[in-house]
């Protein structure tokens, strides 16, 4: 009998440990995450960007990579154009009280200067996108970094679509590059990338060093009106891991 470490994969497989998925298997039994999707996001990225400064692997918990961890960094074979990732151990339900899978518990930043056009967009796509205009910061949610670049990549390509088209368009375009071959997949993938790099909108990328400057008192505690949230407690078992 095999001796060695088993757990099923997201297929519901039994494998065995190995060198290759030895990481994959000591990761997932520490993490207690209840989405069990955004674990396998949060391993998946921490074996292509390393461990986030800021990690917490209890239930409700937050991995953020910072501007810092991403620094020289590759994705695709092509420089990094990510500025913050943030994954939350988070889900929803629908109206009907029926777990969303689709809900994007991935958020990812960049820095942009939008222009007066695409401003005018983020009425429409407002369930993927956001921008702060005083940072020139642009974050886009969904459910792994590809969909990020391919999301990005609509809005900046696409700013005229309607918010009922925009979900209908994304399935549409992650449906065919799920299609693709291996290599056709990553050279798709370099090609968001390098069209996100040269598009005309002003890349406005952070100052390395800002300082500490000064904040002045509104005479106002800072945190007394932040609204306490639902936390549910409830495991999605979407994926079992055994020892």
């Amino acid at each position: 009998m095999n001796n060695s470490p088993v757990f099923w994969n997201t297929q519901g497989e039994i494998k065995f440990d190995s060198e290759k998925n030895f990481f994959n298997y000591e990761t997932s039994m520490s993490i207690n995450w209840s989405n069990k999707s955004a674990r396998r996001v949060l391993i998946t990225i921490m074996k292509l960007l390393n461990r986030p400064s800021i990690l917490d692997l209890k239930n409700k918990g937050i991995a953020i990579w910072t501007n810092n961890d991403l620094r020289n960094a590759v994705f695709y074979k092509r420089p990094i154009v990510f500025s913050e990732i943030v994954i939350r151990d988070e889900y929803v339900y629908d109206e009907n009280k029926v777990f969303n899978p689709q809900y994007p518990f991935l958020s990812v930043s960049y820095n942009f200067k939008l222009d007066t056009k695409h401003i005018s967009a983020l009425s429409e796509y407002y369930n993927y996108v956001s921008y702060d205009s005083l940072k020139n910061v642009l974050t886009i949610k969904s459910k792994t970094l590809e969909e990020n670049i391919l999301i990005l990549n609509i809005f900046l390509d696409s700013p005229e679509l309607k918010a009922v088209n925009i979900p209908i368009f994304i399935k549409k375009k992650m449906g065919k590059l799920n299609k693709k071959t291996t290599f056709e997949f990553m050279e798709q993938m370099k090609m968001y990338i390098r069209n996100i790099s040269e598009k005309d909108l002003d890349i406005a990328p952070l100052p390395d060093n800002m300082g500490n400057p000064v904040v002045e008192s509104s005479g106002e505690e800072v945190g007394s009106n932040i609204a306490s949230m639902d936390t549910s407690t409830e495991t999605i078992d979407d994926e079992f891991i055994y020892e």
